[in-house]
């Protein structure tokens, strides 16, 4: 009896401790399985950050980079359409690429602002190609018209002293003097502005222009006794005029515009901008 009972204790404290160690070792597996499945989130979060870190690193240098080509844009190749539309296109292509690389959707919200404002930018552009192509075309018949002007009243000034040995339409050669000085006070200002476009163009300088224009017809009226060709002229000149002054109220109206499509892309780009640098920071802490 006794070694039954004995042998009762020992087959319970041999169950007992195979019951312990299954115990352990369903335990040791849990922690050998939970710290695999914690690896492997890690090791994937850890890959994801990385990625996403470098994604925006390369979306943060590709927006910095476009930025300055769309001030280049703005000025260099202004007054090129095809450069405008090459360069613009180029810039399209970029953006949608970046816009492929990332899922996040308030970077592409933000993205997608930026890329419709710079359409809007690259269409003023192009209108104001345009314009401008219209004030140089103006410009140079103007030039032509004064060239004439100046052409037929010599030439009566010079048959006047051969026929009647004086000078009869005396105020002639002086008004085309003042004509022309006036025109290429015009043309300065002109190519001025062909040369760069500032917030100041249509406050200051198209005022000016137009009141340059406007003392040329006047010196234009004193020339209104002239003969029938002079007066011929002077109404094409006139005409002329009315086309200069109609292209300027163009240029100004277009660059009223202008200014508030720049300053939408501006702030959309610094939006985008910030959004990417601050993203950036968060992933690196967060890779970290």
């Amino acid at each position: 009896m006794k070694f039954s009972q004995q042998l009762s204790l020992s087959s319970r404290f041999t169950l007992t401790n195979i019951v312990f160690v299954c115990i352990a070792l369903i335990g040791i597996s849990w922690v050998i399985n939970a710290l695999y499945k914690i690896e492997t989130q890690l090791r994937e979060e850890s890959s994801t950050h990385i990625t996403t870190l470098t994604t925006n690193s390369v979306v943060s240098r590709e927006i910095f980079e476009l930025a300055t080509k769309v001030q280049l844009l703005e000025q260099a190749f202004l007054y090129n359409e095809a450069a405008i539309r090459q360069e613009g296109f180029e810039i399209e292509e970029r953006l949608q690429r970046m816009r492929s690389l990332s899922s996040d959707a308030e970077f592409n919200v933000r993205i997608n602002v930026f890329i419709e404002d710079f359409h809007r930018f690259l269409g003023s552009s192009l209108a104001l190609n345009r314009i401008l192509k219209q004030l140089n075309d103006v410009d140079k018949r103007l030039e032509g018209q004064i060239d004439e002007l100046d052409a037929i009243i010599s030439q009566e000034d010079l048959y006047s002293l051969r026929d009647n040995h004086e000078r009869v339409f005396i105020n002639g050669i002086d008004g085309t003097v003042s004509i022309r000085e006036t025109y290429l006070n015009v043309g300065k200002m002109v190519g001025s502005i062909r040369q760069r476009i500032t917030p100041d163009t249509e406050k200051v300088i198209i005022i000016e222009i137009i009141k340059e224009l406007g003392l040329l017809k006047l010196y234009l009226s004193n020339l209104e006794n002239g003969s029938d060709a002079v007066q011929a002229n002077i109404k094409s000149i006139n005409q002329t005029l009315s086309r200069y002054n109609a292209v300027l109220r163009k240029v100004r109206a277009n660059l009223d515009q202008r200014w508030i499509v720049m300053g939408a892309l501006v702030s959309s780009q610094n939006a985008l901008i910030s959004f990417v640098e601050t993203t950036e920071k968060n992933v690196e802490l967060s890779a970290i």
